[in-house]
This record gives structure tokens, C-alpha cells and sequence, in this order.
């Protein structure tokens, strides 16, 4: 529940960080972090039946603008094919530990949030086929974005910026005409985070629930969402502190435990309590 409360707080607190730089420049982060916030708490009010609904048009508008920005991005020439090389340059071992240590629990790890909603929406051999197959699309939309932030960045402007491909869409300008192209990227990243959010402050909302018992997850849907609001202001002092932790802390210390140390010892507690009850 805790684990929950605090992602949705980092996710406040990036999307907030976000549209300060490339939207509301002189807008302070406290009104943008708000009205994001209360942006979910509707959602989550109107329970998870609608979050699901919403998620299906979402994912039209998500892949219609996405790869509307990028067909832009390579219409416009702003690239460069040989900044992808050389492929494995430093061997495979430094992209076994960006894949173990950084991509495991950031994106993927945090999939964890939909177990919350696995039982009142998937079930049996039909949840494990759908995780399977987002999984799977997911990786290639990440592998696909992370090329076309290569070949419009280079490896080191990617390295240094925060939103590397809101970077990469501000590159775009065709003919005078079409410009400022981050704009879309911003509303595709709104929308992702809104539904984000949502997941993370229902799945706290089901873990008060289960634990106790006497009160009604909606019961405690304001609270949370003004603790995630807070927090997500609280959180660190700036971007730069933000972001640093999130790379470099907060998966050692917080995503490994939570997502793989936690569940495989549950696993392991189950295997043990079935082999006893049938021995």
C-alpha cells in the first residue's frame, strides 16, 4: 500500500516536472501537481471498470499520436543513422546490467500494480497470455522509442536529458510551419501517467481494504491522493535530485525488494506450505 502510495507520488512528480519544463514554463509545480492529482482521483472515483474502459480508446489516441510524432521526427531529417553505432560497443555486458539493474524494475518491474486488478479483471491461462503479450508490445514501443532517441540525440545529449524524447520532438521543424511537435508528447505522457496514477492509488486502495477490513477503500481515496500529492512536492528539492534518486536509489533500495525480493518469497513461502499439506 505504502510501496503504491510512493509511486504514484514519483509519477505526480514527474509528469509535474515535465510540463513546468515543456508547456508551463512559469506555472509553479504546486497548481500543476494538484490539478494532475485531482485529475485522477476522478478516475479512481469511478472505479476500475471505467479505468479499463478508458485504457482501450487511450491506446488508440497513444499509438495514432506516437507514431504521429515520430513519422515527423524522420520527415524532418533530424537524425543521424550512425549515431546508433557501434551496436555493443562496451560488449554485453554493460546491457545485461542496464537490463538488470535499471529496465527490470523500471518499466516492467512496476507491472506488479496490475496484480491489484488481475483478480476482478483476468483470470487463469487468459491473464498470463494478455500480461505476456503487453509485456511483449511494450518492449518493442521502448526498444523502438530508445532508437529513435539515438539517432536524434546521440548517445550522450540522450544521457544528459531528462525527457529524451520530448528533446527529440522539439527538434522537429518542417518547413516553419510544423513546430513545437514536444506539445503532442506531452499529451500522450498526460494521458499514460493519468491511467498510471490511477492504477497505483487503486491498488493502495485495495491493499487498505484487504487489510482492514471495516473500512471501504473509497473511504480512504481523498487521503491518499492528498498524501501522494504532497509527497510528490516534498519528495526532493529539484528535478535533478528527483530524477538521481529515481535512477540510481530508489531501484536498489525500494523497486528490487518490492517487485522481486517480496513476491519470489511469497512463492517460496507457498511451494514450502504446499509441500507440507501434502506431505
Amino acid at each position: 500500500m505504502i510501496y503504491f502510495l510512493y509511486i504514484a507520488a514519483r509519477d505526480i512528480r514527474d509528469i509535474t516536472e515535465l510540463i513546468a519544463v515543456a508547456v508551463l514554463i512559469e506555472t509553479p509545480g504546486v497548481f500543476i501537481a494538484v490539478a494532475f492529482t485531482l485529475l485522477a482521483l476522478f478516475v479512481v472515483s469511478t472505479g476500475l471498470g471505467n479505468i479499463i474502459r478508458m485504457s482501450v480508446p487511450y491506446l488508440w489516441i497513444f499509438l495514432s499520436l506516437y507514431g504521429f510524432v515520430l513519422l515527423l521526427i524522420l520527415i524532418s531529417e533530424e537524425y543521424e543513422w550512425g549515431q546508433l553505432l557501434p551496436i555493443m560497443g562496451d560488449g554485453a555486458g554493460i546491457v545485461l546490467q542496464s537490463a538488470l539493474l535499471e529496465t527490470l524494475e523500471f518499466p516492467f518491474g512496476e507491472t506488479i500494480v496490475f496484480l491489484a486488478a488481475a483478480g476482478a479483471a483476468l483470470t487463469g491461462m487468459k491473464a498470463g497470455k494478455t500480461a505476456a503479450a503487453a509485456l511483449a508490445a511494450g518492449g518493442f514501443l521502448l526498444a523502438f522509442s530508445s532508437v529513435i532517441q539515438l539517432i536524434s540525440l546521440g548517445e550522450s545529449t540522450k544521457a544528459r536529458t531528462y525527457f529524451p524524447m520530448a528533446s527529440a520532438a522539439r527538434n522537429v521543424s518542417i518547413g516553419t510551419f510544423i513546430e513545437r511537435v514536444e506539445i503532442l508528447f506531452v499529451f500522450i505522457l498526460l494521458l499514460a501517467i493519468v491511467l498510471k496514477v490511477s492504477l497505483f492509488l487503486y491498488a493502495a486502495l485495495q491493499g487498505t481494504k484487504y487489510i482492514l477490513s471495516n473500512v471501504s477503500g473509497m473511504q480512504m481515496l481523498v487521503p491518499f491522493a492528498i498524501v501522494a500529492c504532497m509527497q510528490a512536492l516534498l519528495i526532493s528539492p529539484d528535478a535533478a535530485v528527483h530524477f538521481r534518486q529515481g535512477i540510481r536509489i530508489i531501484p536498489m533500495i525500494l523497486h528490487i525488494p518490492m517487485q522481486i525480493g517480496i513476491p519470489a518469497a511469497l512463492f517460496l513461502a507457498l511451494l514450502l506450505r504446499r509441500k507440507v499439506a501434502h506431505s
